[in-house]
């Protein structure tokens, strides 16, 4: 029933630091900044899993965090495509999400307009001074 929340929204900022959960990429950290008028967001912690699969530290990972025009968010999701035999990345690509906040410090990327099946979930670690 938490996505009840995340359709109700939040009016808290977006900038600050985020942890992933509950995934292979679990404990991924990614700072959110304003960059002109738009978001970034930036790896600034990784678990091994995204180290053993090409992700490095600064690297940008949300691009283009721009408001929908409601109370959600839209964003380009930079993606590595890792061949574990040749140990390389052999792709790189930008997903486009639609980003939703819940009060809490909780956000989710979904495809979908309605934030009921996250593919990813975060909670929040810090917020910006």
């Amino acid at each position: 029933m938490d996505f009840l929340l995340f359709l109700i929204g939040t009016d808290e900022p977006l900038e600050g630091d985020w942890e992933r959960l509950d995934d292979a990429f679990a404990g991924c950290v990614i700072h959110i900044e304003r960059t002109g008028a738009d978001f970034t967001g930036r790896i600034v912690s990784l678990p091994q899993s995204m180290t053993d699969a090409g992700w490095r530290i600064g690297e940008p990972k949300w691009q283009d965090i721009r408001p929908d025009g409601t109370s959600r968010w839209l964003i380009r999701d930079l993606r590595k495509h890792f061949d574990t035999r040749s140990s390389r990345v052999v792709g790189i690509d930008l997903q486009e999400y639609n980003l939703s906040l819940a009060a809490g410090g909780r956000l989710r990327l979904h495809t979908g307009s309605l934030p009921l099946f996250p593919i990813q979930s975060w909670k929040r670690i810090s917020s910006p001074p």
